[in-house]
Parts: structure tokens; sequence; C-alpha cells
């Protein structure tokens, strides 16, 4: 009987030191950027006059991008660009884990990403200035092997879209993106797989690109 109690301690508590921490996010926002060879993880904070970014973690020799909060499990996910790419997860207290390559197309950039208001799918935009269609891969997080779908998508005008970043609208399920190339906001129907970049206006005098996007509460 000891000896199974003994056993039985030995696995719960293995399950604890291994098990990942939580966010508590109540709407705090996230990012990641590249700085000096390493990845930083910075939250960032706005009010009426000025936005805040606070470095919350280094990971040197990883490149990070892509990265969603899930509320669902309360974990960051992400991508680390790399060949070939692979799945990522940050837990409460910024540890990394590598969870698994992902078949992506290394000839397409995959750093938009937001993950699904149900919490099962980390959705990604693959882009390149060189390549006409955009890809939509969806990362189901509850699969042991963590399948992924690749769909193509092509806009509705006909030309590639380059989005430094996605996010899902958490209500309706509309999937929200902003074309550098162009200078618009643009949307994404993950049925049809058909992207609609001439409904809002043209930013006239943008440059650059909008690396993050997020939804209020």
């Amino acid at each position: 009987m000891s000896k199974l109690i003994l056993t039985l301690f030995f696995v719960i508590n293995t399950i604890v030191i291994n098990a990942q921490i939580p966010f508590d996010c109540n709407g705090r926002m996230f990012r990641v950027l590249e700085q000096n060879y390493q990845t930083v993880l910075q939250e960032i904070t706005i009010d009426q006059n000025a936005s805040k970014f606070t470095t919350l973690q280094s990971f040197p020799e990883f490149r990070i991008n892509g990265i969603a909060y899930n509320r669902v499990d309360n974990l960051i996910y992400g991508v680390l660009l790399q060949e070939p790419y692979a799945l990522c997860r940050i837990d409460g207290n910024y540890q990394l884990e590598v969870l698994s390559e992902l078949a992506l197309p290394t000839d397409l950039s995959f750093v938009a990403g937001d993950i699904a208001p149900d919490g099962r799918h980390l959705v990604l935009f693959g882009f390149s200035p060189h390549k006409k269609q955009n890809i939509l891969a969806k990362v189901d997080l509850q699969s042991p092997t963590y399948e992924t779908t690749l769909s193509p998508i092509s806009s509705i005008s006909n030309t590639n879209i380059l989005c430094a970043d996605i996010a899902v609208h958490p209500t309706s399920y509309v999937l929200y993106g902003f074309d550098h190339r162009e200078g618009r906001l643009i949307t994404i129907d993950m049925n049809s797989m058909k992207i609609y970049n001439t409904t809002f206006p043209l930013l006239r005098n943008f440059s650059g690109n909008v690396p993050s996007l997020f939804f209020d509460h």
C-alpha cells in the first residue's frame, strides 16, 4: 500500500511540475518582437495618451511570430520561424514549449495568426510579395499531432494580400487583416475562402505595415 501511495504521489507531483501555468489575461494584450537576434515577449497597455510596451521575457535564438492568446486554456500559441516551421506555446510563467513541426510551405511567411473563438484552431495567414495566391492554415490544437489544414484563398480583386497580423472577431467569426500592400482593412470569409479587399477605404497617407490587430471588449 505504501508503495502504491508513493507511486501515485510521484505521478501527481510530476503532472503538477510539468503542467503549464495559464495566463490571467482579463483584457491584457501581448506581442512578440525580434530584437538583437532574439525574440522578446511584451505586454501592451494603452491609455488615452500613449501606448506602453513592457518586456516580460526574452527567448534567445528563437524567432517567434504569429502569436495568439487562447481564451479556452489561457495560453499563448505561436509559430517558430524556421525550416520546417514549428508550433510553440507560452505559459503564464513566460516559459516556451515547442509542440510540433508544422507542415507549412516555407516559401510563404506565416507571421499573422489568431485563435478561433472556440479555442480549437490556430489560424495562420500565409503570404509572399512574390506569389499571387495566399494560404489560410488551420492548426488543430486538440489533435495529438496538431493536424494542419491548408486552404488556398484569393482576393475578389485577384491581387495578393500582405498581412502582418490577423484577428478573428469574437462573435461574428469574421477574420480581419490589414493589407499593407494597398493600405486598407480586409476581411476573410473562412467558409468560402474569399478575401474581401475592396470594402474598406484606402488609407491615403499610410506607409509601413500594421504589426498587431486586436479587438476590445
